[in-house]
This record gives C-alpha cells, sequence and structure tokens, in this order.
C-alpha cells in the first residue's frame, strides 16, 4: 500500500508560474510516496521482524535507528498477534527494508 503524503518541500515561484492577472501560484517540487505495509508480526529476532501481509506475503524488516519503537517491544507484538502498520523505506541492494514506524491498526 502507498500512501501520499503533502509535499513539505519550498514552493517554486516564477515567471511561468503566473496566471493571465500576473499574480503567482505555487507548484511543488517533489511529489513523496511513502510505503506502509500492514499485517501480522510472525517472527523477531533482536531488531529483525517477518511480518505477513494482508495480502498474504511475507516482509523483512529491520529497525531502523531512528524508530520509536524498542526491539523488546516487537516481541510483544508477536506474542498478541495484533495487526500493525508499518511505515519503512525500501532497502537498497539489501534482504530487508528499514522500518521507521509500527502503529497497531
Amino acid at each position: 500500500m502507498v500512501e501520499r503524503l503533502p509535499a513539505l518541500v519550498p514552493m517554486m515561484l516564477s515567471r511561468r508560474n503566473r496566471n493571465r492577472k500576473g499574480t503567482f501560484f505555487a507548484k511543488p517540487q517533489n511529489d513523496y510516496r511513502v510505503p506502509t505495509a500492514s499485517g501480522t508480526v510472525v517472527a523477531v529476532q533482536e531488531s529483525r521482524f517477518q511480518l505477513v501481509l494482508d495480502n498474504g506475503g511475507r516482509r523483512l524488516f529491520v529497525l531502523a535507528h531512528d524508530a520509536a519503537v524498542e526491539p523488546e517491544q516487537l516481541a510483544s507484538l508477536q506474542r498478541e498477534h495484533v495487526r500493525v502498520v508499518v511505515t519503512y523505506r525500501q532497502g537498497d541492494s539489501l534482504i530487508a527494508d528499514e522500518a521507521h514506524a509500527i502503529a497497531r491498526a
């Protein structure tokens, strides 16, 4: 699931961004997309965990250093079998994605 968030970047104003009356209108520089995955935590080892997605697939994650969740909290999510939503960054040439936020759904 890919979620659209508003662009939080400065708007660019230039002559071509004027309407016919001569007033400026703003145009965002980038369109940011933050990937999220929802499912149930089924395996935990230190700061790594595996998520069974709602569609039946599996995805491996590693907790990011700036994540608000501690590795010790992952075990309780596994024991309770609660559905969670993970906000992550796709790993470049890694076997796991980097989880930045985990919330109960």
